[in-house]
């Protein structure tokens, strides 16, 4: 399997560099990104997941308890996600609704 360039793919799909550096999980693992970047890309300030692995999680937490969806993660993708973090997330959906 060859390895993405992740660092200039984000680059030249964002447009930006600058900011602030923060670290995320993605489903790809964990990227170091700069906080314009991760705005441009639709994560919220808070996450610390990306968007498509925050919706693997809720989706498997649907059907899953958070413990078990925390297993099937790490399977899946190789990325531990906490049972605390998926719990968390729902939370925070249950807010908005």
């Amino acid at each position: 399997m060859s390895k993405i360039n992740v660092p200039f793919f984000i680059e030249q799909k964002t447009g930006t560099k600058i900011g602030k550096t923060r670290k995320i999980k993605s489903r790809i693992g964990e990227l170091t990104l700069k906080a314009k970047q991760l705005q441009r890309l639709g994560v919220k300030p808070t996450s610390r997941l990306s968007p498509l692995l925050q919706k693997c999680c809720l989706r498997l937490s649907a059907n899953e308890s958070y413990q078990k969806a925390e297993i099937e993660i790490e399977a899946l993708t190789g990325v531990k996600v906490s049972h605390s973090t998926q719990q968390g997330d729902i939370f925070g959906l249950q807010i908005l609704l």
